[in-house]
């Protein structure tokens, strides 16, 4: 093996290399992008990136031994297990670790070809990792450069296996100069792929859901809107601004609108919970198209009782009218599959079949992922009644009267607060009045074994678990029964999208008590947090929402309904297109046809002539028959002419020359060959150019070379330039 083709197989190997650890790189970028790593993991494969760069940087090769590796390896299993078992306790996240050890330890262990593969296929599985963690756009951008990148490594790898396999390596060009090369394919490549998958992936759409997400991670929306939470949960939920769902409303919202997520009974003093009777549940089943409606006698029983709620200062002399509210809503996936609607919910459609309701009006469906949903609800409206006959509403039961054993002064301060309050809803208000005038509100934690009690006559602050968890025991303490609802509360309205963007930080408790003789009726002790401030950021944030939203929307929760719309959009726009263009077509046509038939006019009329103005129509007319003419004359002989064989055509490039040569004063001699003739032309640059143009009009005229014949133009060209010189 001689220098040269060492030297090139060394290139062959480091861009290999390089390309494989690029790769490895974008994949883990991918998996860091998701927000699902924990600091340890994140630093501790930065920190073996950066190593191994600053080896490929000096062109240093330091490996672990086989039975370094061999060890490690085996010692992890043990590792994982503790991982599975006691540390993550998560099956997604204890893989994504053994991932990430794999990836470490063959970084520093690439000793042979099979290594390199092992690398590749680690990198695909960190891929898919963060496939499985997220849906966002950053996703989007990871796999495009993934993609370019694997396409230069398999590109590499295929011509390494292929040099190794042959006896020489011919003559090529320099390592730098072949990785450009293979950059540019590996470029073209991925944009004829760009420009094929839309179409395709719009033409035939997913109709089913990922199958791995039921191994996701849960995270504080799953605790914060399970059927056990834990006061300063929903507080930890506040401080997030993840997106949690995305509405879009026919007509204007409430204004102070609230997500119903999940209602809870019970409380032991320092968490909320329900017990059996309150989970149990019913299905309800529907097709995608039909949607499922909540018009069952046991289901509008459970929602009339939940939801059918008084909205504030009505008179118990009213009756209640429906407004519905039409809605959508897109979910993003928060490792709960609580769907959260505003007020009575009446119907429901969407990607899903199988929906449950249970006892606490709690709504679940089947899936985690981030889904779309159409929905309407009621919405109460109270007008004054004449009969003054208010609805029957029997009793809740003993559970929304129970409590833990409490401090004693929570009762009296309920006592002293409704003293002068006569009916159960006039006590409402007054704790509720209270409540919001007397506290501050914080989302600053702090943890004691008795949190109402510290809350209300320590602290006196605290965010809207606790004013509703106050108010909750209180009314209790008085004979009210009472429960608190999880949920949302408001959002910010897009101008861009016109959606309301519910975020973490839109997470709220309230309370719900319940009236003799109007049923349960919403109170909110929390008093106004500091509002939002909106900078440039918040702005910019905006778009990138917008951004993400039309990626869910078209991309994520694409399915047959969305096909048919952008079906139809595009056969309307299409359509629209068309006719419009063909319109504009017919408009110049027949405006030539008026304009060219006025002119003639002009020239059969004797007067017109008299006016410089009917000269000038006259000539133009005749200068555009002219052109038009000369156009298709020449139209029609460089027809012809492509049409000639190879020695035609030479031979009518070669006369053309003659003529032109003649003007100038360099006559061919009938005796002198053509060849001859331009040897002897008496510019330097000029018998260049002819000896050129001789050699290919002899390979066309004799040798009948159809390359040959088409070189003549530019080689005549090149003549003509010769000539000025």
């Amino acid at each position: 093996m001689d220098l040269h083709e060492r030297t090139f197989r060394a290139e062959i190997d480091r861009l290999l290399d390089v390309s494989l650890f690029a790769l490895v790189v974008v994949a883990f970028v991918a998996v860091a992008g998701t927000g699902k790593l924990d600091l340890f993991s994140l630093a501790a494969v930065v920190l073996a990136i950066l190593i191994r760069a600053y080896l490929f940087f000096r062109r240093t090769d330091r490996q672990l031994s086989v039975a370094t590796t061999t060890k490690l390896t085996i010692a992890y299993v043990f590792v994982y297990a503790v991982d599975y078992l006691f540390l993550s306790g998560s099956f997604i996240t204890a893989t994504v670790h053994l991932v990430l050890f794999v990836l470490v330890v063959k970084l520093f262990s690439v000793h042979r070809d099979r290594d390199r593969m092992y690398l590749a296929v680690i990198s695909f599985l960190m891929l898919l990792s963060a496939a499985i963690l997220t849906i966002d756009t950053f996703f989007l951008g990871a796999f495009i450069c993934f993609s370019l990148i694997a396409i230069v490594a398999f590109i590499t790898m295929e011509m390494r296996r292929s040099m190794n396999a042959s006896a020489s390596v011919a003559p090529v060009r320099s390592g730098a100069r072949l990785g450009r090369l293979i950059s540019l394919t590996a470029t073209a490549l991925i944009a004829c792929i760009l420009l094929l998958t839309p179409p395709l992936f719009f033409a035939l759409p997913r109709v089913s859901a990922g199958r791995l997400q039921q191994f996701a991670q849960q995270n504080e929306f799953t605790t914060g809107f399970g059927d056990d939470v834990t006061l300063g949960q929903i507080g930890v939920i506040q401080q997030s601004d993840t997106v949690v769902m995305r509405a879009q409303f026919e007509q204007p919202p409430p204004a102070t609108l609230k997500w119903h997520g999940t209602t809870l009974t019970h409380f032991d003093g320092r968490r909320w919970f329900n017990r059996l009777p309150e989970r149990a549940s019913i299905e309800l089943h529907g097709g995608v198209d039909n949607g499922v409606g909540f018009g069952s006698v046991l289901a509008r029983r459970i929602l009339d009782g939940a939801n059918e709620l008084v909205p504030r200062g009505a008179d118990t002399a009213a009756v209640r009218q429906p407004l519905f509210l039409r809605y959508k809503v897109n979910l993003e996936p928060m490792g709960t599959n609580i769907f959260f609607y505003p007020s009575r919910l009446v119907w429901i459609r969407g990607s899903l079949r199988d929906y449950s309701l249970a006892v606490s009006a709690t709504v679940a469906y089947r899936q985690s992922s981030a889904i779309a949903i159409r929905a309407y609800s009621g919405m109460s409206v109270v007008f004054p009644s004449e009969s003054g006959i208010t609805r029957e509403t029997p009793s809740p039961g003993q559970a929304y009267l129970e409590l833990p054993p409490m401090d004693s002064r929570v009762a009296a301060l309920a006592a002293q607060i409704t003293a002068n309050a006569p009916t159960p809803y006039e006590k409402a208000l007054a704790i509720e009045e209270h409540l919001r005038t007397k506290y501050g509100y914080t989302l600053e934690m702090v943890a004691t074994d008795n949190p109402i009690p510290f809350f209300l006559f320590e602290r006196k602050k605290g965010h809207c678990e606790y004013f509703a968890s106050a108010m909750a025991v209180m009314l209790r303490t008085q004979g009210i029964p009472a429960r608190i609802v999880n949920g949302f509360r408001g959002g910010e309205l897009s101008d861009i999208t016109g959606s309301y963007i519910v975020r973490g930080r839109d997470a709220h408790s309230w309370v719900e008590a319940f009236i003799p003789g109007r049923g349960w009726v919403e109170f909110d002790p929390t008093p106004a947090g500091d509002p939002v401030a909106h900078t440039m950021w918040s702005r910019i944030g905006l778009y990138l929402d917008a951004a993400k939203e039309f990626w869910g929307e078209w991309v994520v929760n694409y399915d047959f309904s969305h096909q048919s719309i952008l079906a139809e959009f595009t056969t309307t726009k299409t359509k629209l297109s068309l006719e419009s263009a063909w319109k504009r077509l017919q408009g110049k046509y027949f405006g030539g046809i008026v304009w060219l038939q006025k002119a003639l006019s002009d020239v059969r009329d004797p007067q017109q002539l008299e006016t410089p103005q009917g000269w000038t129509k006259m000539f133009a007319a005749l200068a555009i028959v002219l052109v038009a003419i000369w156009v298709l004359t020449i139209w029609i002989r460089m027809r012809r002419i492509a049409k000639l064989p190879p020695e035609s055509l030479a031979s009518l490039w070669l006369e053309r020359l003659l003529r032109k040569l003649s003007k100038r004063g360099l006559k061919k001699p009938a005796s002198q060959t053509a060849m001859h003739w331009a040897r002897s032309a008496p510019d330097g640059d000029l018998r260049n150019a002819l000896a050129q143009f001789v050699r290919e009009y002899e390979s066309a005229r004799f040798g009948a070379s159809p390359e040959s014949a088409a070189k003549l133009p530019e080689l005549y060209e090149e003549v003509e330039e010769a000539m000025k010189r």
